[in-house]
């Protein structure tokens, strides 16, 4: 989350190329963010996917 924060204020205010950035450090930058996003969605599905696992072993653990 820390990654895609800071890759998101690196961009600027807006979505919009900030003045005076060059064209081709913008579009490398939002290629990070873009990137940093994708990791970060696929982390939290895999913590997502985790945690379902360990509710389905207790609860068959529980017999509920």
């Amino acid at each position: 989350m820390r990654r895609t924060s800071k890759a998101r204020a690196r961009l600027g205010p807006g979505l919009t190329k900030p003045k005076r950035m060059r064209h081709e450090t913008f579009l490398r930058l939002g290629t990070g963010y873009l990137e940093a996003r994708k990791e970060l969605r696929v982390a939290q599905e895999e913590q997502l996917s985790t945690l379902v696992w360990q509710m389905e072993q207790e609860r068959i653990k529980y017999d509920l």
